[in-house]
């Protein structure tokens, strides 16, 4: 059995850690990991905005006179203590199943940008909440062949609680802001898979797959206008991303270099691009309508390369 501590540190002043990892290796086969994370991290902001002469763009100023601004002067601290377990199952030298849970955090802060004056009155410190996520992990790790194949599968779960969601933010009257709010509840799972197999010395191919589920469980307000996106999918999250690639090279004594030729395939999924999961918005015009907006498709992208190393 063995173990490390580590006391407090950190690369700031108002940001410290401390933290403890530790293993017992229980029998031939199987293996215990164990160990905690303890941070706190302070935020302090000294922040004066002068919206007075923005027109059209209604930006807010600080203070309790908008026609008088003064610094907003706030600050908060984010405490967290993350746990973190695993089970390993040895199958040989060379592989083995693992099961893991782990807790983990991103800290919240200030949204200091133009902020529309509607919205400074709604949330007159600006703060967004720190992010917290218990993950739980399968998977199989293992190098094959003589070490010519190496496999990694994982199987996920990641529960999110005040998610942090980057978005622009429907004010009315045209105006609009980018802001960070939190989401209540986000749930993801899926799947990962990655395999490198050296056929030969100079010929390698190397594949990829993942598969995700991201919802927002609970996120009323986060919409357009306010609207409750619960249930609704992830920005930026497509269920089905894969690669493939091949790698061919050759040497070059002559040139005391190597010829590489290589050849790749991505694929990504369609995904919304907001959290209102919209495919079309309104097209004010002379013609009214709606046009795309909000989903980007699916594409496959090709590339090759030819080179000197």
């Amino acid at each position: 059995m063995s173990g490390q501590w580590n006391g407090w540190s950190g690369t700031a002043p108002r940001r410290k850690a401390c933290s403890f990892n530790g293993n017992w290796q229980m029998t031939d086969h199987w293996k215990l990991g164990f160990g905690f994370r303890w941070s706190t991290e302070e935020k302090d902001v000294n922040w004066l905005l002068d919206g007075r002469n923005s027109g059209i763009f209604f930006i807010g100023s600080t203070g309790a006179d908008p026609l008088n601004p003064s610094p907003l002067v706030n600050d908060r601290t984010d405490n967290f203590f993350a746990p973190a377990v695993s089970l390993t199952y040895a199958l040989s030298n060379s592989s083995n199943l693992y099961v893991r849970y782990a807790a983990g955090y991103k800290s919240g802060g200030f949204n200091l940008d133009y902020i529309n004056a509607d919205e400074l009155a709604a949330n007159q410190g600006l703060e967004f909440n720190k992010e917290t996520v218990d993950s739980f992990e399968l998977g199989l790790k293992g190098v094959y062949l003589g070490g010519r194949l190496s496999l990694n599968l994982a199987a996920f779960i990641a529960n999110y609680d005040d998610y942090q969601v980057n978005q622009f933010v429907d004010l009315g009257g045209g105006r609009t802001s980018i802001r960070i709010n939190n989401a209540a509840k986000v749930e993801t799972r899926g799947f990962e898979a990655e395999t490198i197999f050296r056929i030969t010395e100079n010929f390698t191919l190397q594949a990829s797959l993942g598969l995700l589920d991201a919802k927002f469980d609970s996120f009323p307000g986060g919409g357009t206008a306010g609207a409750d996106v619960s249930g609704n999918e992830l920005p930026n999250a497509p269920e089905l991303t894969y690669t493939a690639g091949a790698i061919w090279t050759h040497p070059l004594p002559a040139l005391s270099s190597s010829l590489l030729v290589r050849g790749d395939v991505t694929h990504v999924s369609d995904f919304y691009t907001t959290a209102d999961n919209a495919t079309t918005t309104p097209y004010n015009s002379a013609y009214p309508g709606a046009i795309p907006f909000g989903k980007l498709n699916a594409r496959t992208e090709l590339n090759a390369r030819i080179g000197l190393m």
